[in-house]
């Protein structure tokens, strides 16, 4: 990604002669695109790492031909570069992540769609391997992992997640970590990192009923986006003015003989 520029200093007996250049480039030994023009100066910018050999040729005005020994150029490698401030955090929407009043991070409910949107800076134009971690360094979880594969130039990225739960589950909201990770095809990397909240969503239960002509029988569905949330249940109903509770999933009674069908 830096530009390289080489002179030529011709030797020629007549000091009258005027010159034309011809500049040839190889890049790993294959030939490499040479900007066009025959001056006496050649700029060019390496695209990506590699062992570039520079020859040049040069014709006076009578026709006779020189070359000078070719150089030798060994470029080095460079990492991609990512920032925080590179991650974008969105909801399903689009818009990005609010911060609550009284809370210092962006807040994600359990199991909401979260997309993230990145970009990163590299003056090589390699393809480049992005390693989202969703739950970097969070105790007891196994990694949740997406890998994506861009192409040779492409510097932008997206990628979606859902929280099947905040972590641990018994509290209202808890922070995670989301590591990125750009390596380029020599493996040089840079990782950046962003930590929001995901926050426990509240179950929407729904009672489904099985009842029969002579029992009342009584299910809850409980409706939660936190897949591996337990639940605990506090029935209450009344029959013939007695007040009843319950607290399993179900209950049933029987219909008071009076009013079976």
């Amino acid at each position: 990604g830096t530009p390289i520029t080489l002179s030529a200093n011709p030797r020629d007996p007549g000091s009258a002669d005027t010159h034309t250049f011809v500049w040839t480039i190889t890049r790993d030994g294959n030939p490499f695109a040479v900007p066009p023009g025959s001056a006496q100066s050649l700029t060019f910018t390496p695209p990506d790492d590699g062992v570039y050999v520079v020859s040049l040729q040069a014709t006076d005005n009578n026709g006779s031909v020189g070359a000078a020994s070719p150089v030798t150029i060994n470029v080095a490698n460079v990492a991609p570069t990512i920032l925080p401030g590179n991650i974008m955090l969105k909801d399903a929407a689009g818009n990005p992540l609010a911060i609550p009043s009284g809370d210092s991070l962006q807040v994600i409910a359990e199991g909401a769609p979260l997309t993230l949107e990145g970009t990163f800076t590299d003056p090589g134009t390699e393809a480049h391997t992005v390693i989202i971690t969703w739950n970097h360094g969070k105790a007891g979880e196994a990694a949740q992992q997406t890998t994506l594969n861009l192409a040779p130039g492409v510097t932008t990225f997206n990628a979606t997640h859902a929280y099947i739960d905040d972590n641990p589950t018994a509290t209202i909201r808890d922070p995670y970590t989301i590591s990125v990770r750009v390596e380029d095809a020599d493996m040089a990397a840079s990782t950046a990192s962003k930590t929001l909240h995901v926050a426990n969503a509240l179950p929407m239960p729904r009672i489904i009923d099985n009842s029969t002509s002579t029992m009342v029988n009584l299910t809850v569905e409980e409706n939660d986006p936190g897949n591996t949330d337990t639940f605990t249940y506090a029935w209450t109903w009344t029959a013939d003015g007695v007040i009843s509770t319950a607290t399993t999933k179900s209950i049933s009674f029987a219909v008071p003989a009076d009013r079976a069908a």
